[in-house]
This record gives structure tokens, C-alpha cells and sequence, in this order.
């Protein structure tokens, strides 16, 4: 039976914690500064020493904001609260937004009483349970642990109506095709911080069940941590993790020390399109010879993401990856003469450092156009015809930021 921790865990090491932030930062996310009140602050810029966050001239005189000062700052992240110390190192303006500079914290500490989980899954997966009435419900997966998971509810009920602590509950979830689990389990705790989720230990698991699961939460976390540092050195490369100035009067932020550096040489593309369908950071690269999908693939990610486009002859590819870096390449299955398939795969042979691809296409027969994209080597298939724009923004974001 899980106890209460003496010690939470914390997240210490300054790569996991520029991981952190950065994504924080990419996905729009802001954090609470605990000063007279509680304040969200959304965070601005990262870089190696400081974390700059939106806070308005009137609300800095209301909380009595002075340089110098220690405050506790907290955030919801990966399913998780954390909370950590920061001094505030300055205040003024970043990029025409009312600004404070922070200490980058030394260690952030999780809220997490038992430990009982300790992978986020992105995307979720789906979970069913019983209620305390032994009734059938469906939920999703967010953390997960050998020893239990975290849940939420899709069920209109509130959670705490459902279960309660210290009962029984019979859990079922996959997380691959021929990787099932069935539990019994006991509600350890509740926790509502962004999101209202329950903490279910399992009760039965056999070791067997155990060495499955762990071994999947082993590769998926060698899996994540090689796609978080290639998050967090592209946005390097592309100049989101250079050092941000703050003016210290309203106006302008002032303008960063040294020359600019020249422009990169334009790479060479032949029998292609103009390859810059939108700038941005970081960039995605479609690959397709329908223009039409192009234009629709570059409205749907523009709002977030900058879009390059080919109609993917590999000489052309091999040009555009270094010089651009896209975080992410849409592989169409159909390019005239060449697979989509085999040219995920010749990208992934001759790539200098992990690329990730996903294959796209229309839906028919996409659980073998699924293991196929896999097999050749890409991270999913992604359905496009019919074109939907939510989910295909859903879906590539999540893998972006997971």
C-alpha cells in the first residue's frame, strides 16, 4: 500500500528544466507568481538565466512588486503542479509588453504526495473503470507508473461522484494494439489543479504485468527524452533561446548587443515551390505534390507554427533540413512516382540527427498504413483526407510538444 512521501520529488537537472520552460513557452503557458495574491503571469522569453513573464504596470504597484525580491512561483505541467523559489531581477518592458525578469530557478519541486506516477502520456489513452456503484465508465490515462495511474473522467459526473478514496475500482486500458492491461484498484487521492484527476494504485498486478509495463515506460521515455532535446536544440538553433533584453522604461525593447548576423545563402531547390510558405519557429515541412493539401495544411498550422513546403524530391529535402530545421515532416503516401513510405525511410538513412516524420494520406486502411509508416521508420500516420482541421492540428502539436 502507497504511503505518503516525507520528500517530493524535484526536478533538478537545468536541461529538464530549460525543457520545461521552453515548452511552457511554445505552447502559450503561463505560470503563478505568488506575491501579495496570486497572480498568472504569462511567460514571455527563456533563456539560459533568466524567465521574463507578463505582468502589467498597474498590478506591479498593486502587489507591491520591488527589485531584489524572492517570490514562489508554481505551474501546472505534464499533469503535475510544481513549485519553486525565483528573485525578481527587474521589471519594464519586453517586446511592447509590461514585463518582470526572474531568476531561472535552480530546482523546481513536485506536488506529489505519493509518487505513484511519474510518465506523462501524450497523446492520452483511453482507460474504462467501475464507480462505486459498479458502474461502467470511460476516462483517459495522463500519468502513468508500474504502480498505479493517474485518471480523468469523460464522464459528465464529477470524479468525486464516481469514486472515492480508499475504494476499490476495476480498471482497463491499451496502450498499444497487443498491449492490454486489466487491474484491480484502490483510490489513493484526488488532485485538482488545472485539471481534476484521481490516483489509483493497482492492487493485483502480477510481475509479469509489471516487467510489460515498466518496459513500455522505458521506451517511451527514451523516446521522449531524445524528442525533448531535439525541442529544446532546435529552438536553440533557431534563436528562440537567445539571451532577451528588457527596457526598463515604457516603449520598445531595446535592441540586442552586436551586429546582426548575415542571412544564410538560400538553399538551391530544383522543379520546387518557393519553399517559405509562412515564417515561424519552429518550422514543420510538408511534403506533397498537392497543392491544394499544401494551402489547407498551411492554414491549419500557421496560427502556431512556421510551414515549409516541398513536392519532396529527396535533393530538395536534403537541402531544406539543415537549413531550415523543421521540428517536424508531413511525408505525403502518394508523391508521383515515389512512396511516401520508402521516402520517410531514405530521409530517416541519410539524416546527420533524429528526424520526425509522420506519413499522411486518407483513411482508408489506416491501421496498416499506421504499421507501415512505423515500420518505415516515422512516428504516425496522419489522416488528411477527409481534411480536418482540428484534429490534424491536435495531433501534430501533441507530437511536437510531447
Amino acid at each position: 500500500m502507497f504511503k505518503r512521501k516525507s520528500n517530493k520529488p524535484q526536478v533538478a537537472e537545468r536541461e529538464a528544466l530549460e525543457i520545461m520552460f521552453h515548452k511552457m513557452h511554445a505552447n502559450a503557458q503561463s505560470l503563478h507568481l505568488q506575491l501579495k495574491d496570486k497572480v498568472r503571469c504569462p511567460i514571455l522569453s527563456v533563456d539560459e538565466k533568466w524567465l521574463f513573464v507578463g505582468l502589467s504596470i498597474a498590478e506591479r504597484e498593486r502587489q507591491g512588486v520591488r527589485q531584489g525580491q524572492s517570490a514562489r512561483i508554481s505551474f501546472y505541467f505534464e499533469g503535475k503542479e510544481l513549485f519553486g523559489g525565483v528573485a525578481i531581477a527587474g521589471a519594464g518592458r519586453l517586446d511592447d509588453k509590461d514585463a518582470l525578469r526572474l531568476s531561472f530557478p535552480a530546482s523546481m519541486t513536485v506536488n506529489d504526495d505519493f509518487c505513484l506516477t511519474h510518465f506523462h502520456l501524450t497523446p492520452r489513452k483511453e482507460i474504462v473503470f467501475t464507480s462505486t456503484m459498479n458502474q461502467l465508465c470511460t476516462g483517459a490515462v495522463v500519468n502513468l507508473g508500474i504502480k498505479g495511474v493517474d485518471i480523468k473522467s469523460k464522464e459528465s459526473q464529477s470524479i468525486k461522484e464516481l469514486l472515492a478514496v480508499d475504494r476499490e475500482t476495476q480498471l482497463g486500458f491499451e496502450l498499444e494494439k497487443d498491449l492490454h492491461f486489466s487491474f484491480k484498484g484502490r483510490v489513493l487521492y484526488f488532485q485538482d489543479y488545472e485539471e481534476q484527476l484521481i490516483g489509483i494504485e493497482f492492487l493485483d498486478a502480477d510481475r509479469e504485468q509489471e516487467q510489460q509495463l515498466n518496459q513500455w515506460i522505458v521506451d517511451q521515455t527514451s523516446r521522449k527524452q531524445d524528442k525533448d532535446r531535439h525541442f529544446l536544440s532546435a529552438r536553440k538553433q533557431q534563436g528562440s533561446g537567445k539571451p532577451a533584453r528588457m527596457a526598463q522604461s515604457p516603449g520598445p525593447a531595446a535592441p540586442e548587443e552586436g551586429e546582426p548576423a548575415a542571412p544564410q545563402a538560400q538553399p538551391a531547390l530544383r522543379d520546387d515551390y518557393a519553399p517559405v510558405l509562412k515564417e515561424g519557429d519552429p518550422y514543420i515541412l510538408a511534403l506533397s505534390k498537392d497543392e491544394e493539401l499544401i494551402a489547407r495544411l498551411g492554414k491549419c498550422l500557421m496560427r502556431k507554427y512556421g510551414v515549409l513546403r516541398s513536392k519532396g524530391r529527396f535533393a530538395n529535402v536534403k537541402e531544406l533540413i539543415p537549413h531550415y530545421k523543421p521540428a517536424m515532416i508531413l511525408v505525403h503516401e502518394r508523391l508521383g512516382t515515389v512512396s511516401g513510405f520508402d521516402l520517410a525511410k531514405t530521409i530517416i538513412e541519410h539524416a546527420d540527427q533524429e528526424q520526425f516524420i509522420m506519413v499522411m494520406g486518407d483513411a482508408e486502411d489506416e491501421i496498416e498504413k499506421r504499421n507501415r509508416a512505423v515500420r518505415a521508420g516515422a512516428v504516425d500516420y496522419l489522416v488528411v483526407t477527409p481534411f480536418k482541421t482540428l484534429p490534424i492540428f491536435k495531433k501534430i502539436d501533441e507530437m511536437i510538444l510531447e
